[in-house]
């Protein structure tokens, strides 16, 4: 998604991550759940935690911006598209827009959104976007919800001329453009979902993560 804060654009798609900077405790968690039928990974990125949900999950859909599923990117060491790479990859899982997923009639057994709100430098949005994911989950159903609360390279990079405070973290001014980082402890997860009408089943910290349970 795009976003502007003091004029400037940030482009969200900037902050995704490839499978090999994938959470190790994530990934554990993850494969520790139990078998369903049906899993969004919403903000999906560059697919690094697809794996782990596919493990427990006979199907997941993937979602994100328009740009991120669209644009040519390595993906698992192969250069293409989300929109292309996934049904090609992973029979039965789909690739939906933000905008398709707020329309889709499916619901959902599960839901991660990892490192996704603190990629929103506008509360208001992260909100929105738990609302939809709240609407999408079955009644029995349950989300994960994962911020990083503390990152050594923002804590350099925030003496750094170019870098500005803002919300919760810092946007950081480059010659091709800006970006921004959130740092979202588990009480600010917590506050957040509250907002959004989710229900908080439980809140932790691990390493420099929040990790938040919640239902619908």
């Amino acid at each position: 998604m795009r976003y502007r804060v003091n004029g400037l654009e940030i482009r969200s798609e900037n902050a995704a991550k490839p499978v090999g900077q994938a959470s190790a405790y994530l990934v554990r968690w993850l494969n520790e759940r139990r078998p369903v039928s049906a899993t969004a990974d919403v903000g999906c990125g560059k697919l690094r935690y697809a794996g782990p949900l596919l493990h427990f999950s006979r199907a997941v859909t993937f979602v994100d911006s328009d740009v991120q599923l669209s644009r040519v990117q390595v993906l698992h060491d192969e250069r293409t598209t989300i929109r292309d790479y996934v049904p090609r990859r992973w029979s039965g899982s789909r690739v939906l827009s933000v905008a398709e997923f707020e329309s889709d009639p499916l619901q959902y057994e599960f839901i991660l959104c990892a490192n996704v709100l603190s990629a929103i430098p506008d509360v208001e949005a992260r909100v929105r976007l738990l609302r939809t994911i709240r609407a999408k989950l079955r009644a029995d159903a349950e989300c994960l919800l994962v911020s990083q609360f503390r990152n050594s390279y923002f804590t350099s990079r925030r003496l750094d001329s170019g870098t500005f405070k803002y919300l919760d973290g810092w946007v950081t001014v480059y010659s091709r453009g800006a970006s921004f980082y959130g740092l979202i402890d588990p009480a600010g997860l917590a506050k957040t979902a509250s907002a959004a009408g989710l229900k908080v089943r439980s809140c932790w910290r691990q390493g420099q993560s929040g990790y938040l349970v919640a239902s619908a």
